[in-house]
């Protein structure tokens, strides 16, 4: 099935996450098999402006009818998202554009200041009217389940620097209570996406604690299998 007004833009951080999700291996779903002219699977790079500045491209260079961002992530909620288990996120926010660090942080939009004003209209085609604060909602396509459609709090928490360790990640949990997880690329990628009017959709999976930067403990390879699994869900559903 051809998708209507353009191709799905699968974007990965890193050329490690990309190698896993493409492999051809028999214990895990790929989507090395999807990468036709229907689909671009590309990497969008690491950190939150490599992220934002690369997909902003892409989306012009593709011109996409979906963007679908996966990889991996720390989990905040091991009851809720465990380590090596995936989800898909209705919600993306920024945490550190601002002023201060830890509990002296202030995001921009307390000091009165969006990140994109209201003010700003016309630019490219497609270009988002409105403000852009903190926040940005995810699933415009509105094709998530039941269950998810009455409560966005699946949320994804977007950081320049990775929580150092448990002190921290508590800090940013209690300024975002509802936080599952701590990526560093969705909230540039989900700017990208509303500045020029492309749905977005993010699956990450959990490789790690937040906090946590014993690498050897981490499970990457298990939480990029897991992501694959539900991206294959989002975009049989987005064909549908």
């Amino acid at each position: 099935m051809m998708r209507r007004g353009g191709p799905l833009l699968v974007l990965v951080p890193t050329v490690r996450e990309k190698q896993r999700l493409v492999s051809n291996r028999s214990d895990a779903p790929t989507l090395g098999d999807c990468e036709t002219g229907d689909l671009r699977i590309e990497v969008c790079g690491f950190g939150v402006v490599a992220a934002a500045a690369r997909s902003m491209g892409l989306i012009r260079d593709v011109g996409p009818s979906l963007v679908l961002l996966i990889g991996i992530a720390g989990t905040y909620d091991d009851s809720r998202l465990a380590i090596g288990e995936a989800i898909e996120f209705d919600e993306v926010v920024c945490d550190g554009i601002g002023v201060g660090q830890a509990h002296q942080h202030h995001p921009a939009g307390e000091m009165g200041f969006e990140q994109v004003p209201s003010q700003i209209t016309g630019g490219p085609s497609g270009f988002a009217s409105g403000s852009i604060g903190e926040r940005v909602g995810l699933d415009p396509m509105g094709t998530l389940g039941a269950d998810q459609e009455k409560s966005r709090d699946r949320v994804l928490v977007t950081v320049c620097a990775a929580s150092a360790d448990a002190e921290e990640a508590a800090q940013r949990r209690v300024r975002h209570p509802t936080a599952l997880a701590e990526d560093m690329e969705g909230f540039g990628v989900a700017m990208s996406c509303r500045l020029a009017g492309v749905p977005l959709r993010i699956v990450r999976g959990a490789s790690n604690r937040v906090g946590d930067r014993e690498h050897a403990r981490w499970r990457i390879g298990e939480a990029l299998d897991a992501a694959a699994r539900v991206a294959f869900e989002v975009i049989r559903r987005s064909d549908g």
